[in-house]
């Protein structure tokens, strides 16, 4: 039986109890090592994370959102474990001049198109 945790503590977890091969945690590393590649983040060593809360005013145009794992099972010729890195964008205001999309339907489509 393959579990699927929610949590990286509970991967884990779960890595060590298998005893094999650490698989949900290989998902993670290929999940970061994506990210890593397409300079998702950009390190900035002009402050320590304590002076950022202490001051945001030294990145005004930025604002902090936290991330979560997601993780899933692939089921196809073997089970693959999926580890995605997820913003919580959610607890974001809503932008003045706005740059996302948000899921769209079929029906909304085929409307704006006639």
């Amino acid at each position: 039986m393959i579990r699927l945790p929610h949590s990286v503590k509970e991967v884990l977890k779960i890595d060590e109890e298998s005893g094999g091969p650490p698989f949900w945690q290989l998902a993670i590393e290929k999940e970061m090592k994506k990210i890593n590649g397409m300079n998702a983040f950009e390190r900035w060593d002009k402050a320590s994370p304590e002076d950022l809360w202490k001051n945001p005013k030294l990145l005004p145009t930025f604002k902090e959102i936290g991330v979560h794992m997601v993780f899933d099972i692939k089921l196809d010729d073997k089970f693959i474990r999926k580890a995605r890195l997820v913003a919580n964008g959610y607890k974001t205001d809503a932008p003045e001049c706005s740059t996302y999309s948000s899921v769209v339907s079929r029906e909304l489509v085929c409307i704006s198109l006639q």
